[in-house]
């Protein structure tokens, strides 16, 4: 006995909007979708045909109690349409959809790959075994089969199998096994996820699903919970006809102290202006030095110290610390560990300098202590006595101390500004100095945002883990000359010098980038 098809129209067409319920459950789905689904098909001229009965083979049990191999009945209905589009039952379609069968090209299957969000491994792995079956270079896709465009060269691949095994992804994951096996026979468009949209994305691409055309409840966590949740999506989309706006949702934790913060500016300004750079987008800076990312403002929708993710939000974090277990601080970069935890990448050369926004304010304040900027010394001295003989040796030039050493500084021509600045307006003072002596600490991040020579002291760590990324010229003071002798990083950034420091070194060293 052949299934029972119901058409919403006579077979004009050459295109066709394929969708299968059968029994109660798939009864009540489609009750609420299928109004959509049928207007969907009529908006692009194509018939709508409902599969509504099991397959008539009663002796194979999986065939019969499962309603997801009815789908390889488009075998036969390809004798009759040359596309086909497949839709699961459970899906609703907005009104503005573009007709897939334009955008997806005749000579290719389509299908969204779901194996780029969430891996697969285990379903395919499945249906390998139970259909006793060798790959040998899969790279991890896995498609989704509740929504497929189809042509009638794609007709073979819907033969259903002698055995039809029980499968956890049902006909799924054995469609999946033959794309994988007939990869030049059947080449496939990568539909995108706009046309078959599923809760494991929520987190994932920092969209609504009602930004997406088709929502599909594949996964949805209890059945009548998804009925209604189905009747309040309808609903949703039509209030918010025709504009249907709804914005990428961005959180952006950035975490850490001052130092930590101020390497985070690279890869904040990186995610804000190429990685998320819609004017649609919602995004969210989380931080408590908000100075910091103030010239980043426009690209921002809203700076705080707080927030409450939503569930279909991106969360980036500059502070990962699962990253962190697997590669310390001392072997790798500040601004390339960040760059890796928030976005998975190491940033491109020229966006790794550090921006800071200067606030010409300040100078009313700094002005008040520092007659001439020119060639102008900053000082971030630690509490060590051989710091006094430092100043002795340069008590002729142009010096300012700053940072949070207590020894007593008797020399009329050093300008004491210690414990006396805040970011901005050391920010200010940094951005007119022609040179900053200091050890790894903020400052000399400050410092790099501008043309500013630096004199790192003290060091701790090979320089190609603490040399700023600027066009300026660092060089680097050790605190152990077996450090300099560490391995290179391909990375290595050029005219970064290293030597054991002293009194005698930095002052020669200052002298070097003075003139």
């Amino acid at each position: 006995m052949p299934p029972t098809l119901t058409t919403s129209k006579s077979n004009k067409s050459k295109h066709l909007v394929l969708t299968v319920s059968v029994g109660e459950k798939f009864k009540q789905i489609a009750d609420i979708t299928h109004k959509s689904i049928k207007q969907y098909a009529n908006k692009i001229n194509a018939d709508f045909l409902c599969i509504n009965d099991k397959y008539n083979k009663s002796n194979n049990t999986e065939l019969n109690n499962s309603p997801h191999w009815n789908k390889f009945q488009i075998n036969t209905l390809l004798d009759q349409y040359d596309r086909i589009l497949y839709i699961d039952t459970d899906i609703i379609i907005r009104e503005d959809c573009p007709n897939l069968f334009d955008i997806v090209p005749e000579n290719k299957i389509s299908m969204f790959n779901e194996g780029k969000y969430e891996t697969r491994f285990q379903p395919l792995e499945e249906v390998v075994k139970a259909y006793n079956e060798k790959i040998n270079d899969w790279s991890g896709e896995y498609y989704n089969t509740g929504v497929i465009v189809i042509s009638k060269q794609h007709k073979d691949l819907f033969t259903l199998p002698e055995v039809v095994h029980e499968l956890s992804m049902f006909e799924q994951s054995y469609i999946n096994l033959q794309l994988m096996k007939h990869k030049d026979k059947y080449p496939v468009f990568d539909l995108d996820y706009k046309f078959n949209r599923m809760n494991l994305m929520d987190k994932l691409i920092g969209e609504s699903r009602f930004a997406s055309y088709i929502i599909h409840y594949a996964g949805a966590n209890q059945y009548y919970e998804m009925l209604t949740l189905m009747e309040n999506d309808i609903k949703e989309w039509a209030l918010s006809y025709p504009s249907y706006n709804y914005p990428r949702s961005i959180i952006i934790f950035v975490n850490g102290n001052t130092l930590h913060q101020i390497c985070s500016e690279p890869t904040v300004r990186y995610i804000v202006t190429q990685l998320y750079n819609s004017k649609f987008d919602d995004i969210t800076l989380v931080t408590d030095r908000p100075i910091i990312f103030k010239h980043l403002e426009s690209y921002i929708t809203r700076v705080t110290s707080t927030v409450q993710p939503k569930p279909d939000c991106v969360i980036v974090e500059t502070n990962n610390l699962n990253l962190w277990r697997v590669v310390r601080e001392s072997t790798i970069h500040l601004m390339d560990f960040i760059s890796l935890s928030a976005v998975n990448r190491i940033l491109p050369a020229e966006d790794k300098q550090i921006r800071l926004h200067v606030n010409i304010k300040e100078f009313k304040f700094l002005n008040q202590h520092i007659k001439s900027f020119n060639n102008l010394i900053v000082i971030n001295p630690t509490n060590e006595e051989w710091w006094l003989s430092v100043l002795i040796d340069l008590q002729d030039q142009n010096i300012c101390l700053i940072g949070k050493s207590t020894f007593k500084c008797n020399f009329d021509r050093v300008i004491d500004l210690r414990n006396n600045l805040t970011f901005e307006s050391a920010t200010a003072l940094l951005s007119k100095s022609r040179v900053l002596v200091s050890d790894d600490s903020h400052f000399v991040y400050i410092a790099s945002a501008f043309e500013t020579h630096i004199l790192l002291t003290n060091a701790d760590k090979h320089s190609d883990f603490i040399v700023p990324f600027n066009s300026s010229t660092t060089h680097v003071l050790y605190k152990y000359f077996e450090i300099d002798k560490s391995p290179k990083q391909i990375y290595r950034q050029p005219g970064a010098v290293g030597e054991r420091f002293g009194v005698t070194v930095v002052v020669e060293n200052v002298m070097k980038l003075l003139y």
